[in-house]
């Protein structure tokens, strides 16, 4: 089983690791000096076996003392065989360097049992083998205080060391976390209002010159949004009024032909393709006008028949299932829902359009129950439309709506056409069914 894997944030981690690598120096340190005080107390007893040696040397006759024997504490012999059995099993062979002391530590886990030490002392003609043996049962009251006293001072500083080390680490980290920090709750707080105000000192130059680069980098896009807005703003009113002048005359003379003789087929084709055209501008010029006002404007809404709604949009788009192959499907249930009705006709029909649009033979269903409208569409044809209004621009539209109203919707593609599934929520208060 695969462990999770947690993030951890750049504070712990720089945390952690130089408090890692403070402790592990606090321990080597500790280590090392453990070491030093027992190699200066080897040295000191090193020096005390050769200073004996050399008493013992001139104080005895070499020749006449050739056993095993005790001279001032230490044990003194001319000859290695006579060395007692525990240091012949401890040194096997006789040491190949002469005044250097030797010793033996037994089993390494633990504290050892016993301590012997070898210190052959050589002078021109022979080798003097000085011994010394150092066990629990030895060892004098007061070198063991002492040693005991060596070793709480020894793990005292060790433990103020890393209490120190600590204490160095938070204040280091608070001093360098604190601005950055800062840093992020001030980016978290930025908003078109106070993008133009200066940034705050964060102490450091570094965090300084990221702070400006953030800002100025929004600033950029604020810019560019702000001009993408306002030009949707005055390209949706210079288009409305064009497109009301189109709309009304084209209304007028349906009433002409409708009072007068039939007109000609290629005049009526080129009205109606003027109508429809005039119908798909009039709709985008209204889905982009709706899109660059301020997302803090109050959308208005009003209670909504959602399943007329439906009926209507979908007789009004049905001139573009003309000269196709496509059966409309259209299941619907008395439903009322409050909503923003400008925005609920755009979206609707986008999707209803989109449908149409993009089947050339096959069938369309449309299926409204309650505040959920599914339309999926297969398309048995090889042909595909290239008008990007209903489909590309249309759907992203859509979707830019949905997500500003708070409304669940979603396009899957099929192998035959697409599905879509729009769910209207509410805007200001419970939705009525």
């Amino acid at each position: 089983m695969r462990l999770r894997q947690f993030p951890l944030s750049l504070k712990w981690f720089i945390a952690l690791s130089f408090l890692g690598l403070g402790l592990v120096l606090v321990a080597g340190y500790s280590l090392l000096s453990a070491q030093y005080f027992i190699g200066g107390m080897d040295n000191m007893l090193a020096n005390h076996m050769q200073l004996a040696a050399e008493a013992y040397e001139r104080q005895t006759d070499k020749s006449a003392h050739r056993q095993f024997e005790e001279f001032n504490g230490y044990g003194m012999t001319w000859e290695w065989s006579h060395l007692p059995a525990e240091y012949a099993k401890a040194f096997p062979t006789p040491p190949e360097i002469p005044n250097q002391l030797y010793k033996y530590t037994g089993s390494t886990i633990g504290p050892p049992e016993k301590l012997l030490f070898l210190f052959p002392f050589q002078n021109q003609q022979s080798t003097l083998y000085v011994t010394f043996r150092i066990s629990p049962q030895t060892v004098s009251a007061l070198l063991r205080q002492n040693a005991q006293q060596s070793f709480d001072q020894l793990l005292l500083i060790s433990l103020v060391c890393a209490v120190a080390l600590v204490a160095i680490l938070v204040l280091v980290i608070r001093r360098i976390f604190h601005p950055v920090s800062a840093l992020r709750e001030w980016t978290r707080s930025l908003t078109s209002d106070n993008l133009s105000q200066a940034a705050p000192d964060f102490a450091y130059p570094e965090l300084n010159e990221l702070a400006e680069l953030i800002r100025n980098s929004l600033q950029t896009v604020q810019s560019a949004l702000e001009r993408e807005h306002q030009f949707l703003r005055h390209t949706s009113h210079e288009l409305r009024t064009p497109i009301s002048t189109i709309r009304n005359n084209i209304e007028l003379l349906q009433k002409l032909q409708a009072s007068e003789n039939q007109l000609p087929a290629a005049l009526q084709q080129s009205l109606d393709r003027i109508d429809r055209s005039s119908l798909t501008m009039q709709h985008l010029t209204e889905t982009l006008l709706w899109l660059s006002k301020d997302e803090q404007e109050a959308l208005p809404t009003r209670d909504v028949e959602l399943d007329r709604l439906v009926h209507t949009l979908v007789q009004d788009l049905r001139y573009l299932l003309r000269d196709k192959a496509v059966s409309v499907r259209l299941e619907t249930q008395p439903t009322k829902v409050h909503a923003a009705q400008t925005a609920a006709v755009i979206v609707i029909s986008n999707l209803i359009r989109n449908a149409f649009q993009h089947t050339w033979e096959g069938e369309v269903i449309i299926r409204q129950q309650g505040h959920q409208i599914e339309i999926t569409n297969h398309n048995h044809s090889a042909i595909e439309y290239e008008d990007d209004l209903g489909f590309g621009l249309g759907l992203q539209l859509t979707r830019r709506l949905c997500d500003r109203l708070g409304w669940d919707y979603r396009n899957d593609q099929t192998p035959a056409g697409h599905y879509a599934c729009l769910t209207l929520g509410t805007v200001g208060r419970p939705a009525l069914a």
